[in-house]
């Protein structure tokens, strides 16, 4: 097969100009950044594409499962290293106005649009959509880059006339070719399609197709300007988010989607700064760059130091790079940002609390966080009730059986990711090996997730857990919902979060309940289920990690060494604890989850359930040191019997005697209906039907925390009409006569409070 055509003597010389090195690694993008950090960039990727090219037309062949050339999946892909040059040389151009740059840019923008005369007859063959021929630019990750890099340089009268005519050929055959699947909806492909479309009308303006490019840029774009994306996956928010910002420019900053997802972005930030991996992701960095890019852009158009703060973090997790290779990543985040940055903003941290992240309707991921960088989050986002003919139609056009459309993944109330003092203690699952998913829908599927999982039927004799639980992996609507987030500030710092999940098709509700005492470095997981449909289930929670480093009656101490190969550090290990089945040593089953073999701790429970009838699990996830004797922490924790039975669990923490500290009770109410009465009068509630006694407590909170050290006890509850602490009245509503649908005033009740805390002496 024939090469492509080469880059020339001359244009290549000016690689070497500048060479001045960049001041520091620093998130700091001035709009007079250093040039020779460019170059440097352009040298290295230069030198690196023979081989690129060499790479790829060995693979012209099919192969199942390849990815990179030409597969099932994608079809024509050729690589993108020339128009990554490109697309560098022309912002150089435009700088500086060097026409050598200009010229090294359009010859690699033709060299790439020529790798379609190294395709072979048969492939062409091969797929309808090739009919009128392969597009040069097939990727709508490219087009909009390549269109840009052409728009730069066009007006420069030193170009080669054959590479203007194979550029702008170029443009408007792969702009053509966006016709072929013209996806819509408010997701990552279609904006970058509606971005590629219009950045190609601006490169060829006086184009006889330019106005249609342009209409149907508008129709792809409506979907996403103003409106709500509809994907959950860490990837993919700063894809989408970034096209929409190239797209709409200064005015979308504007919306309150923009906005709203700019600040989301900077409220899911881990103490590492990057974005924590649920739906489709990539452990680490995984959308970071791009992620990087908004906030930057973002911080400068809103003028908004707290979102520099952010970029700020985003760009140090990135990591440190060789000035003298640079990579040609870094150097492209310079060209975007190089007019927009504003190098004069003063960065300011913003105060980041547990809580809900943002709001409790789009985003749906409650985050905690506590000293020594605790970070824990919680994702109970389903589908949204916004764009469901856009959801469908992906259901009806692409192979996304597993996915929660879009890109999301069968992980509603999961815990995502577990973080302190820089160890992973939970993580998610991780994006596909293979398309569309791998066996029993990996990794998108419940199984593969820190969740409670549902099964109608028992498992047969002998037959194993996770040969059970396991399935094709479709996804399964359910619909989620807050339940309640309190944070107790004036406790000690401890936060409440209840979250529901309905699974109507199964015929359950399940409710996951987090309390985080911050200064017992552990999170108590209260996991509830209501049966709505009678039968036979088996429901099991599970939790993944990559090593067991011991198991015990009622315990396992766990840790992460790795993700994908990239190595964790080890200052913590996660001891997950079963006070509920204290003299029985966790079960396993193993899994590969992340591209790397896991363990998954699960309990199990099967039998016959009727019409309304609870299951209640309790796990205790502590963050402790690698050499903690688990046995001694595990027999510090114990449920208490609680009445009445089944309606609420006690969880009793003792303190190390050693150190003296406070031993601490935490109630919840299982049942939220509990005390409810049946007649139509206000309030509904009766004090007396909906206590729980557990020891010396009695409450209808729905949580009631104690902490008693010697004759001194502290509590805090929430939604309640009392607290007794040992016979003592800590707390009770005033009685007053409430209004009844009757239009009388005589019915007398108490009503509940939303919180309250306070100390009471116990002699």
């Amino acid at each position: 097969m024939s090469s492509s055509k080469g880059i020339t003597a001359g244009p290549l010389a000016c690689l070497a100009a500048g060479a001045v090195l960049i001041g520091s690694t620093q998130a700091q993008v001035s709009r007079d950044f250093d040039e020779g950090v460019i170059r440097r960039a352009l040298r290295q990727g230069a030198e690196e594409l023979p081989g690129i090219e060499d790479r790829w037309r060995a693979s012209l062949t099919p192969r199942e499962g390849d990815e990179e050339s030409w597969s099932e999946l994608f079809g024509y892909n050729p690589p993108g290293r020339a128009l990554e040059l490109a697309y560098l040389f022309a912002f150089l151009y435009e700088r500086h106005g060097h026409a050598d740059d200009a010229r090294t840019a359009a010859e690699y923008l033709a060299r790439m649009a020529r790798y379609t005369d190294e395709v072979p007859a048969e492939l062409r063959a091969a797929r309808v959509e090739y009919t009128g021929g392969l597009p040069p630019v097939p990727s709508f990750f490219h087009l909009a880059d390549y269109a840009e890099a052409w728009g730069r340089i066009e007006a420069c009268s030193a170009l080669e006339a054959s590479d203007r005519r194979t550029v702008e050929a170029a443009i408007a055959a792969s702009a053509e070719f966006v016709f072929v699947f013209p996806e819509w909806g408010a997701h990552n492909r279609a904006m970058l399609r509606a971005e590629s479309l219009l950045f190609a009308a601006r490169a060829l303006p006086e184009h006889e197709d330019a106005a249609r490019w342009r209409r149907l840029a508008e129709v792809l774009a409506a979907d996403s300007l103003g409106r709500w994306e509809i994907e959950d996956a860490q990837i993919y928010h700063p894809i989408w988010l970034l096209a929409v910002m190239r797209y709409g420019g200064s005015e979308v900053f504007d919306t309150v989607q923009v906005r709203w997802y700019l600040r989301y972005l900077l409220e899911l930030l881990t103490p590492r700064g990057t974005l924590p991996d649920f739906g489709d992701a990539w452990w680490d960095r995984g959308g970071l760059a791009r992620a990087y890019i908004c906030l930057e852009w973002g911080a400068a158009e809103l003028g908004d130091p707290e979102l520099k703060w952010a970029a700020e973090r985003a760009y140090t997790a990135l990591g440190p790079f060789d000035p003298e290779r640079p990579g040609l990543g870094r150097a492209r985040s310079y060209a975007l940002l190089a007019d927009l940055i504003d190098p004069a903003l003063v960065p300011r941290a913003p105060t980041l609390t547990s809580g809900p992240v943002l709001d409790a309707v789009i985003g749906k991921k409650v985050v905690l966080r506590g000293a020594g960088d605790f970070y824990l989050l919680l994702n109970y986002r389903d589908e949204g009730d916004w764009a469901r003919r856009q959801r469908d139609n992906l259901r009806h056009t692409l192979a996304v059986e597993e996915e929660k459309a879009h890109h999301g993944h069968s992980d509603a109330n999961s815990i995502v990711l577990f973080m302190h003092e820089g160890s992973v203690l939970l993580h998610e699952a991780g994006y596909r090996e293979r398309a569309p998913s791998g066996p029993f829908g990996a990794y998108r599927a419940d199984i593969f997730h820190n969740r409670l999982v549902a099964r109608r039927g028992a498992p047969e004799p002998g037959q194993g857990t996770l040969a059970f639980l396991r399935n094709a992996g479709a996804y399964r609507p359910v619909r989620t919902e807050e339940i309640d987030f309190v944070a107790f500030d004036s406790f000690g710092g401890t936060d409440y979060s209840r979250t529901r999940m309905t699974d109507a098709e199964l015929g359950y509700e399940w409710d996951r309940t987090l309390v985080f005492p911050h200064e017992s470095e552990l999170v108590v997981v209260v996991d509830t289920v209501r049966v709505t449909t009678p039968g036979t289930y088996t429901f099991s929670t599970l939790w993944a990690a990559q090593r067991i480093a011991a198991r015990g009656p009622g315990y396992a101490l766990c840790a992460n060494d790795s993700i994908d190969g990239k190595a964790l550090p080890a200052n913590r290990a996660l001891l997950v604890l079963f006070p509920d089945r204290p003299d029985t040593i966790p079960p396993t089953f193993p899994l590969r989850r992340h591209n790397q073999p896991e363990h998954v701790l699960h309990a199990t429970r099967t039998r016959d359930y009727s019409l309304g009838e609870l299951e209640t699990f309790v796990t205790v996830l502590a963050s402790v040191a690698p050499d903690t004797d688990p046995a001694e922490l595990a027999g510090r924790i114990r449920l208490l019997p609680t009445s009445p039975a089944g309606r609420a669990v006690t969880i009793v923490l003792r303190s190390d005697e050693r150190e003296g500290g406070p031993n601490t009770t935490i109630c919840v109410k299982t049942d939220l209906g509990l005390g409810l009465a049946l007649e139509n009068v206000r309030p509904r509630y009766d004090p007396a039907r909906g206590r729980i006694t557990a020891g010396g407590l009695a409450t209808d909170a729905d949580l009631a925390i104690v902490r008693r050290q010697g004759a001194e006890a502290r509590w805090c509850a929430t939604n309640m009409t009392h607290v007794v602490l040992e016979g003592r009245t800590a707390f009770e509503s005033k009685r007053l006569q409430m209004f009844q649908v009757t239009g009388r005033s005589d019915v007398v009740g108490r009503a509940k409070w939303r919180r309250w805390a306070g100390t009471l002496r116990l002699e």
